[in-house]
């Protein structure tokens, strides 16, 4: 289906939709550091480890991370957001190898916890983010590339789905850092 055929209302307003797109990293990560804190304040710890006395989650977790990693900068490494449309590389295998990565890496620290809730708001509010996100970007590919877009889209998956790649792949290994003190001295 092309994108510009695809549902524009539902379950939330144009507005909360916009909200959410442009603010999807921050809302994510205080997502994120509200599962941290409220963790801390109950005093649990995650369950698995995935450096010293690693379990068989822990290990899938830190694999998870490094593969969404790895995604996300092959993906990054190939786009040409803006300028064309990307149709290499990743995004020969998927849409939206970005939010792919960035999901995996998610998933993966949810691994290493161990709790039930942390999947629930990862696989709930933050995948109903990302699904908006997807939406919203196909709609502009398809106005913005109305020759080529069909015929990519009819070719390529949409999956789970620059320039600062860095910085995630620096607050990543930070976080696996301060996961793993934390689980073996908190």
């Amino acid at each position: 289906m092309p994108a510009s055929s695809l549902p524009t209302r539902g379950l939330f307003g144009a507005s909360v939709r916009r909200f959410f797109v442009r603010n999807r990293v921050t809302i994510s990560l205080l997502l994120f550091i509200a599962l941290i804190v409220e963790d801390l304040i109950f005093g649990t710890k995650p369950n698995y480890g995935w450096l010293r006395n690693p379990s068989l989650p822990g290990v899938l977790g830190f694999a998870m991370v490094l593969l969404g990693l790895g995604v996300r900068s092959w993906a990054a490494g190939i786009l040409r957001k803006g300028i064309d449309l990307t149709t290499v590389g990743p995004y020969s295998l998927c849409r939206n190898p970005l939010y792919l990565g960035s999901f995996a890496v998610m998933i993966g620290f949810c691994l290493m916890i161990g709790y039930t809730h942390d999947f629930v708001v990862v696989c709930g509010p933050i995948l109903a983010i990302y699904v908006f996100t997807v939406l919203n970007e196909e709609r502009r590919l398809d106005e913005k590339y109305p020759q080529r877009w069909p015929t990519y889209a009819a070719r390529t998956p949409r999956q789970w789905t620059k320039s600062r790649e860095y910085q995630g792949l620096l607050w990543t290994v930070v976080g696996l850092i301060g996961f793993e003190v934390w689980r073996l001295y908190g």
